[in-house]
């Protein structure tokens, strides 16, 4: 890769507040057309391995506007559209934060460009009206400079909380404010499931608030106190003679203490602290209800206890804790050290061995608002439950920046994951987490400039995100280690971006699976390495990893580096449903790689699995050993299950007692309970299952709009056990004002596959949402799927055959094949109503063997309604083999404006079998999005032979990337006459043609 000349790094030690200028200037005029020739990155690894798999670096990007969401920060649409970009990008933010560090007020002003606002200043200040100050002239102009900064801000939030309306500021406090952060004694809690209309009303009041006036109170107050600060450290010989004392104002207590140890343990506004070991006790440095606190303590080793909102917790307010020198301990509950809700937390240490114990949301957390932790020196630890070390919620901007030393961040407890109970979530260590299908994560930056630093976290963090959320780590140099269990060190999870970068130093890197450079459904994760010997260690979906539509980068540029991982290193496939592209690249060194990958070669088993590493060297194993024991499931997360048991037993049983249609939607929340204790929600689920159709399925289908995703997975079984009824209501939804509503009622139809609501998803197609238009060709290709005959036809005749010789025992026969069974109960339930006890014991006869008695009533049931049944069978047939019509308009599709449609209406042909589409299916294999290609590449598959001779036609005029494209197509086919064609490419001059061709015969 290329290098930054020395000159470049001399320049930036020599200014150290231009490093973000110097190195994004350097880098993108370094990388011009003029030196990388006519394509401007030709000579790139990344983009000659992208080229010889018929791909470019736009096909790394995932639209970031597949969910609409009015809070996502600009940062998230940039790098999910150009993911390419983010690390110079990102780095250069990280640098330029770092350099910031020593002045405060510049690097809250870099920290707002994170959260987009570009130009922010402090307020003027507006004159306290002040009584007699005891004390020095110094510290009293420090005292009446704060004083005055404080009531400015006070001032602010005033106006800010009055822009919000009662019951806005109750919604707001219901659902985002923790009582613990409350004065009131009491608020309002949530003891039924959430009301998603409810959660949405909160959700708008909260973005209402105004983020920006936050910030300018915020910057008011950290400009008063850099100028204190001046007027404090001066060589003078006053600070000696400074007594402690207090005094009451208007806006609160102040204390000063003097140069001895001191105990500071009531909640005071200001308090200013000359040195001395000094104990701070109760909410220091604690903003909130709109009111602003600060502590500044000049030097001493001074230690800090608290509960929760303290030690710089910004909640409705400003909290900001500025410690000079000094070895100090930090120990607070949550919503702590640099925590800011609704407002601004800042924790300022300017050096000394230090060390931070907080449990949630604290260390640089913050939702709806700004929170931030500096740590100018030492060897510190840094250790939370979760939620911290850099962590955002909606909203939120959050950075940490140590400088240097040795540190040491962990995290991770009593915060069972139900993946793994014995295993906690860490939210942590630059980790930004949004509220799926509701409202975007924020921004979160942990920047470590120096020293061997050890991360260790367990799930969700080191660089990672979560929903719409941007999650960077950057360790800047040292002899680093990170540790994790899964979703971390630079993986996007579920529509996010996730960044972990280490500028140099010889790291080891180690996670259990799904990190290391690792997108997951439709997120994008990228790990970069710039520098050192390194070494990897993982078991599965990491190194460049992709699953469900993800993209996974994962890049070393030099180094001789270790690679070990079981489950591949560039994981990517393109699949029916999903797809996603995994792309490692090792750009430097003699490296060494335990199963998967070669130093010096090019490899992946597909061409959305693609590994590359330049140079030449010997491979070697690296193992680690683990006990071959079971873990117990923790005591943690033995309480938190019987909590969550306890709690879904009460609401079922409340639910029993209560007038339709509530005791249905109260049953859907227990069911659609994501966590530990899975039996209970089963048990739900059978009860509404049980009910009456007629009467659940209007409720059920009435929340198809919901952002819960294990509503939506239940509502899958729910339709399909009581197809009958939900036809009528997913076509009645198909006509809904709510555009959510419309698009998922197209999807839901598709899996029921009854050509009935054949004229409602024509009717879709001409819906302005692409979203629905592409919903609804989806619904098309899988009812009019003519692989479909194979089971309907036979299933048909047999019926036909019974019903003619009035002989129950023709249906027998055909069902000896108890796989056929499925596949009856499917037709059966969209035919007539069926109660779901004996659905459920016909279902378990394609799986168990049941009893003659279970054989013999399905017989029966099939045989006594065949007059229902065999009437939509022959509807269905008719309707897939008299599909041309339908197809005909179906094409017009694949030149629609948005590529998600084009993707799903040629897939559909394809599984329509509509032969005269294969022209310009071949056409789409040049269409300039990924997923379109991908979708004719798996649709033209399903034409087998009849697609081989206009390839063939094709291929012989079109250049290496359309070449490479189709033969993946001739692969799938697999036919002989695929085989053929393939063979005539084996010795193409082009180097990815042959790669291809090879690789597609390696299948035969």
């Amino acid at each position: 890769m290329f290098k930054i000349p020395k000159t470049a790094f001399l320049a930036i030690l020599v200014s150290p507040f231009i490093v973000a200028y110097v190195l994004t200037s350097f880098i993108l005029g370094f990388f011009t057309p003029t030196a990388l020739g006519d394509n401007g990155m030709r000579d790139c690894l990344i983009d000659r391995s992208l080229k010889i798999n018929a791909m470019r670096r736009g096909d790394l990007s995932i639209r970031s506007d597949l969910s609409t969401n009015p809070f996502a920060l600009s940062y998230f649409g940039r790098w999910m559209d150009n993911p390419m970009n983010a690390p110079i990008e990102g780095q250069a933010k990280a640098m330029s934060l770092l350099a910031k560090s020593e002045n405060p007020l510049l690097w809250m002003k870099e920290l707002a460009t994170l959260g987009d606002f570009d130009t922010i200043d402090a307020i003027p200040l507006k004159k306290y009206d002040r009584h007699e100050i005891p004390g020095p002239g110094q510290l009293k102009e420090a005292i009446h400079l704060i004083l005055d900064a404080i009531y400015t801000a006070n001032v602010r939030f005033d106006t800010i909380r009055a822009g919000i309306s009662p019951e806005d500021m109750r919604l707001i406090e219901k659902h985002f404010i923790p009582e613990a952060c409350t004065d009131r004694g009491f608020r309002e809690k949530i003891e039924q499931p959430l009301s998603i209309s409810e959660q949405r009303q909160a959700i708008d009041a909260a973005g209402s608030v105004k983020r920006k006036d936050i910030l300018e109170a915020g910057l008011t107050i950290v400009e008063a106190v850099a100028k204190a600060r001046e007027l404090l450290t001066k060589m003078d010989k006053w600070q000696k003679n400074v007594s402690s004392f207090s005094f009451m104002t208007d806006l609160g207590l102040v204390e000063i203490g003097g140069k001895g140890p001191d105990v500071h343990q009531d909640a005071a506004t200001l308090i200013i602290d000359f040195g001395g070991n000094d104990v701070y006790k109760g909410k220091t440095a604690s903003g909130t209800n709109g009111k602003c606190s600060l502590v500044l303590d000049l030097c001493g080793d001074d230690t800090y206890l608290g509960e929760e909102c303290t030690q710089g917790s910004g909640i409705w307010g400003i909290g900001i804790l500025y410690d000079l020198k000094g070895n100090d301990l930090y120990r607070a509950g949550s919503y702590s050290q640099g925590a800011g809700l609704f407002g601004l937390g800042l924790l300022i240490d300017g050096g000394g061995m230090d060390t931070y114990l907080g449990t949630e949301f604290v260390q640089a957390a913050s939702s709806w608002g700004w929170g931030g932790l500096i740590d100018l020196g030492g060897e510190d630890t840094y250790q939370c439950r979760h939620s911290g070390q850099a962590y955002s919620g909606v909203l939120g901007v959050s950075c940490l920046c140590d400088i240097k030393g040795n540190d040491k961040y962990l995290s991770g407890a009593k915060a069972p994951d139900p993946r793994e109970p014995d295993i906690n979530k860490s939210f942590s260590q630059g980790f930004s987490f949004g509220m799926r299908n509701l409202a975007a994560g924020g921004f979160a930056l942990l920047a470590d400039k120096s020293g061997n630093d050890h991360y260790q976290c367990q799930y969700f963090g080191q660089g990672a995100s979560y929903w719409m959320g941007i999650g960077i780590l950057y360790d800047e140099a040292g002899k680093d280690t990170f540790i994790a269990r899964r979703y971390a060190q630079g993986a996007g999870i579920h529509f996010s971006f996730g960044l972990l970068m280490d500028a140099a130093g010889n790291d080891h890197t180690s996670s259990w699976g799904v990190s290391q450079g690792c997108g997951h459904d439709y997120g994008i994760g990228i790990l970069i390495n710039e520098t050192g010997d390194d070494t990897y260690v993982s078991d599965w979906l990491s190194m460049g990893a992709s699953n469900a539509s993800g993209v996974g980068i994962f890049v070393d540029n030099s180094g001789d580096d270790g690679y070990e991982c079981r489950g591949g290193i560039a994981v990517g496939n393109l699949t029916k449903s999903r797809g996603g592209i995994g792309l490692f690249v090792d750009a430097g060194g003699k490296d060494r790689y335990s199963l998967h990958g070669a130093d010096n070669t090019l490899w992946g088993p597909n061409r959305w699995s693609i590994g590359i590493d330049e140079d030449g060297g010997g491979m070697s194993g690296m193992n680690i050993i683990a006990p071959a024991t079971i873990s117990p499931v923790s005591v943690e997360a033995k309480k938190k299950k019987t909590e969550e048991r306890n709690n879904l037993l009460s609401m079922l049983a409340s639910s029993e007692q209560m007038p339709y249609p509530e005791n249905v939607k109260l049953m859907l929340s227990v069911a659609s309970h994501w966590g530990l204790e899975k039996e209970v929600p089963k048990e739900a689920g059978e009860k509404i299952l049980d009910l009456p159709p007629e009467k659940s399925t209007p409720v059920i289908s009435g929340f198809i709009h919901t952002p819960d995703t294990m509503s939506l997975i239940f509502m899958k079984k729910f339709f399909r056990v009581h197809a009958f009824h939900a036809l009528p209501e997913l076509v009645k939804k198909t006509q809904s004002s709510n555009p959510v509503d419309r698009v998922r009622a197209c999807y839901y139809l598709g899996l029921l596959k009854d050509s009935r609501a054949l004229k409602c998803l024509i009717g879709a197609l001409n819906d302005p949402s692409w979203r629905i238009r592409s919903s609804a060709a989806r619904a098309l290709g899988e009812i009019l799927n003519k692989h479909r005959l194979f089971v309907l036809t036979p299933m048909k005749e047999a019926f036909d055959k019974a019903q003619k010789n009035n002989d129950p025992a023709v249906i027998g026969h055909y069902l000896e094949d108890r796989e056929r069974v499925t596949a009856l109960l499917s037709v059966i339930v969209r035919a007539m109503p069926l109660e779901y006890h004996k659905y459920r014991r016909y279902a378990e006869m394609a799986s168990t063997a049941a009893g003659t008695d279970v054989l013999t009533d399905i017989i029966d049931l099939t045989f006594n309604n065949l007059d229902k049944i065999l009437p939509v069978l022959r509807t269905w047939i008719m309707d897939i083999n008299d599909s041309e019509e339908m197809a005909k308009k179906l094409v017009q599709y694949v030149i629609d404006l948005d590529p998600a449609v084009r993707k799903a209406a040629a897939y559909s042909l394809g599984q329509m079998n509509y032969e005269p589409a294969i022209r310009e299916l071949i056409a789409l294999l040049k269409d300039p999005d990924l997923w379109v290609r991908n979708s004719v590449v798996l649709s033209l598959s399903l034409f087998g032979n009849r697609a081989v001779y206009p390839l063939g036609l094709s291929m012989s005029r079109k250049g290496p990337s359309f070449k490479i494209i189709a033969i993946d197509v001739l692969a799938r086919i697999k036919s002989d006459r695929a085989k053929s064609l393939i063979e005539k490419y084996l010795n193409n001059s082009d180097r990815g043609v042959r790669i291809a061709a090879r690789r597609a015969m390696s299948g035969f």
